[in-house]
């Protein structure tokens, strides 16, 4: 089947709950031309009634009409509106112990049946919560997931990732932001995807700078 052009809003039932998530299908999309698909995962709170804040903050759907993607953004459960990104991230869907993996990928299988979508070109964004959730999805399902770009999320430290392909990171993390320390998770990566120790400047702008690790397996490369 296919989607027009636009945002569509769509329930979907998953381990018994009904969760609600968004698609958005650019103007250039066109029927039967393998597309990218971007999940955008929202940070604690911004999903439900806030859910049109992330989507105006994050751009992405903008974005998708330049470059020519699929936005995938569903939402998390509860109130606040939560992700189980482990690691006691976060309440209450962490304590209740949803399975959000679970729902992320019958999600994106459902969107498969419903859009043409290239099974090689699916990647993960997410902001906080959000992020957590990204690191989760391709430490435990790391041959479904082309790369992800976390923003300020960390890879829980209590999960142990699958024995797959090196997953491409670009980890995005504030300096002075003094509750999130990202270093952890980019070694875990590092570890995960078997890189070496070698770094490079890839990138330098203001105050802002690019260290990538470019020697991982599978020509993965982890960024921050």
């Amino acid at each position: 089947g296919s989607l027009s052009a636009g945002t569509h809003a769509f329930n979907f039932v998953h381990d018994g709950r009904e969760r609600f998530y968004e698609v958005h299908v650019p103007a250039i999309y066109e029927d039967q031309t393998a597309t990218p698909l971007l999940l955008n995962l929202h940070p604690l709170v911004l999903g439900g009634p806030l859910h049109v804040i992330w989507t105006n903050e994050s751009k992405h759907n903008v974005k998708a009409e330049e470059a020519g993607f699929l936005v995938l953004q569903p939402d998390g459960i509860g109130s606040p509106s939560s992700w189980n990104g482990g690691d006691r991230c976060c309440s209450p869907a962490n304590t209740e112990g949803v399975d959000d993996v679970g729902f992320i990928d019958a999600l994106v299988q459902h969107t498969m049946d419903q859009l043409c979508i290239d099974e090689r070109r699916v990647y993960a964004t997410g902001m906080s919560n959000g992020g957590y959730l990204a690191h989760r999805i391709a430490c435990e399902f790391p041959d479904r997931i082309a790369a992800i770009a976390p923003v300020v999320g960390s890879l829980s430290r209590e999960l142990v990732c699958a024995d797959g392909r090196g997953v491409p990171v670009l980890q995005l993390s504030g300096g002075a932001d003094s509750l999130a320390s990202r270093q952890q998770s980019v070694d875990d990566w590092i570890d995960v995807n078997q890189c070496s120790d070698a770094t490079t400047i890839t990138s330098e702008v203001g105050g802002v700078t690019c260290e990538t690790h470019d020697d991982c397996k599978d020509g993965a490369v982890v960024t921050h």
